[in-house]
């Protein structure tokens, strides 16, 4: 279903307000409209049946104060109906809330749903400027911002306004249009001071959500950089700058609230005000005879009805004003236009074999920086590829690049002769699979961890990957075995139990093309030689890029690229490259050195 996610201004809350209904409706199955339908009808019976319990009541006292008796039997039948209609009302209000507590549930999943699915169809640039901790609570808050409009619209204001407009126009038919019109102007004169005020007060409010993000924002980076704190003695400046957030916050609370009080206290001086008179006028009228006690009761009813809701009515507009910034942040997320997309006409491809090609690729993350400066290259299918070359030279960004998750400035990159920006998303990064240099992993199981590489897998399969990736004397040493939970990004495990776990993964997967991104880097030297012998079986006959610092994982490549500052300064076999005596000699050379 499309939908038109554009706003205008910052303030066209009611497209907001469309949106939910409409996606609620047109985006639901016919089980949620019906619901819809039946809510609708439970609003209606609510509000004529609160509309005629001061009617009702009013022909009771009217009846009981009356000088001619009315027989007895026909009274009780008004206590009877008075009572029913009573409990009728409640009961349809809680039906309605029954009835709607699906369609919420419904609404709050589809559109996290859909605001998650977006944001993973973002650009890695987009999720390394965002910060994860502020998209957490922009959801978190789009989760409790539903309801609440939805709700509090649909339940309480509309059927509010009506029930005054039907309230304004019982009293102009049976008495005369000065009650009517006392009402509306008393209600009206509320409405509008609650609508100055928390206008006026918003400006706290919106301040106070910023200063909440902030203080969020703020806390998980330090928690996620637990280690890097305690390595630099940090504890400190963490709690001041934390505190310096939290003390922001906390004057943003503060004035938040002096503002909400002050709106209340107009709040209640003008229906104070509205009683007194509503009570003087008629009061005046029943001592004067001109007006029976029944009709004093239902004209002050009809006020009282209204002080109660009416005296939530600022925080049900704040409620709905906030919920409606907190989906406009929502909003705001799907608005993004995603960076990668696949083409109209892109190709679904499925190869066994792979070859890759870098034709005069430029890129860099800024326009100002640039990485990749004109880099060529092949990696003929079945053959194994390393690319060597300094910190900073643009290793890893080739792996982001035949992967998509940026697109190339410039150039090329073809896989099997067919550039990747014509290839479904989908189906490149299905052939490939990928051992990263920083790996994350999922706050769940071991065993969880591994089979994300292919959720199919079978037992024996990931057995195999286990024993291949020399996870198997981890496991024996782990008192729930394959059930251990690795924590947050991993962080129960080494380095190297967590490249391991990379391996074994993608060993999973079983793609037609690997890449290794200095993957033994935080092995020992036993452990290294030991996959690097199994990542040399793994490979063999598979098109494979290894990115490699230590230039002894490389030697047995079947090609090796080096590159310095974004170019393509060497290209041959270990062997050729070592008599060219250039810049891999050098490495090779200092790299000896120090290991001797």
């Amino acid at each position: 279903m499309a939908i038109d996610l554009h706003f205008w201004g910052k303030r066209e809350y009611g497209k907001i307000i469309r949106l939910i209904f409409h996606y609620l409706w047109n985006g639901s199955e016919l089980g949620i409209r019906l619901r819809l339908v039946w809510a609708s009808l439970f609003v209606i019976v609510t509000m004529c049946l609160n509309m005629s319990i001061p009617l009702i009541f009013k022909q009771i006292i009217n009846e009981l104060s009356a000088c001619i008796g009315t027989p007895a039997g026909m009274v009780q039948l008004l206590f009877i109906v008075y009572g029913a209609t009573w409990v009728c009302s409640k009961i349809t209000l809680q039906m309605r809330e029954i009835v709607l507590a699906r369609v919420i549930g419904r609404g709050v999943r589809k559109l996290s749903i859909a605001v998650f699915d977006h944001l993973q169809s973002l650009s890695l640039r987009f999720h390394l400027e965002r910060k994860t901790g502020a998209i957490a609570t922009i959801i978190s808050r789009l989760q409790r911002a539903f309801p609440d409009i939805f709700l509090e619209v649909f339940i309480f204001l509309l059927p509010t306004i009506i029930e005054i407009i039907i309230a304004v126009g019982v009293l102009w038919y049976f008495y005369s249009f000065v009650y009517g019109l006392l009402l509306f102007l008393i209600l009206s004169l509320y409405v509008i001071f609650s609508i100055v005020g928390i206008d006026w007060s918003s400006k706290a409010l919106t301040l106070s959500l910023q200063k909440e993000e902030q203080v969020a924002a703020r806390m998980v980076d330090s928690l996620l950089n637990f280690e890097t704190v305690k390595y630099f003695n940090n504890q400190q400046l963490e709690h001041d700058e934390t505190n310096q957030t939290l003390v922001e916050l906390e004057n943003a609370l503060t004035k938040r609230n002096i503002h909400s009080e002050l709106v209340h206290m107009g709040q209640g001086i003008i229906m104070g005000l509205g009683l007194l008179i509503f009570t003087w006028i008629s009061g005046t009228a029943v001592l004067n005879g001109t007006m029976k006690t029944g009709d004093f009761v239902l004209i002050n009813s009809y006020l009282l009805q209204f002080i109660y809701p009416l005296s939530f009515f600022g925080i049900i507009l704040r409620h709905i004003r906030r919920g409606l910034g907190d989906m406009e942040e929502a909003i705001k997320l799907l608005e993004i236009k995603p960076e990668i997309v696949d083409r109209t006409n892109a190709k679904v491809l499925s190869a066994e074999m792979v070859e890759i090609t870098f034709d005069n690729v430029f890129f860099g993350y800024d326009s100002q920086r640039p990485i990749l400066k004109g880099v060529s290259f092949r990696i003929p299918a079945g053959k194994t590829v390393a690319i060597v070359g300094s910190t900073g030279s643009g290793k890893s960004t080739i792996t982001r690049l035949l992967m998509r998750l940026y697109d190339v400035t410039s150039g090329r990159i073809l896989v099997n002769g067919v550039d990747v920006r014509d290839i479904t998303q989908e189906s490149l990064r299905a052939l490939i699979g990928v051992v990263p240099q920083d790996t994350m992993l999922f706050n769940n199981t071991l065993y969880y961890n591994i089979a994300y590489g292919n959720i199919n897998a079978s037992a024996n399969q990931i057995e195999q990957a286990i024993q291949l990736a020399h996870l198997d004397a981890l496991l024996c040493e782990l008192p729930d075995g394959i059930e251990t939970k690795v924590g947050e990004r991993g962080l129960k495990l080494s380095g190297g139990e967590k490249q391991r776990v990379a391996i074994a993964r993608v060993l999973v997967k079983s793609p037609h093309m690997y890449i290794f991104d200095e993957a033994t880097s935080a092995l020992d030297t036993r452990t290294e030689r030991e996959i690097q012998k199994n990542i040399d079986e793994i490979s063999k006959d598979s098109t494979t890029i290894i990115i490699a610092h230590r230039l002894s994982t490389v030697v047995n490549a079947d090609h090796i690229v080096v590159l310095q500052e974004g170019h393509v300064a060497e290209q041959g076999t270990h062997t050729e490259l070592l008599a060219k005596q250039g810049i891999y000699r050098r490495l090779w050379d200092q790299q000896t050195n120090e290991n001797e």
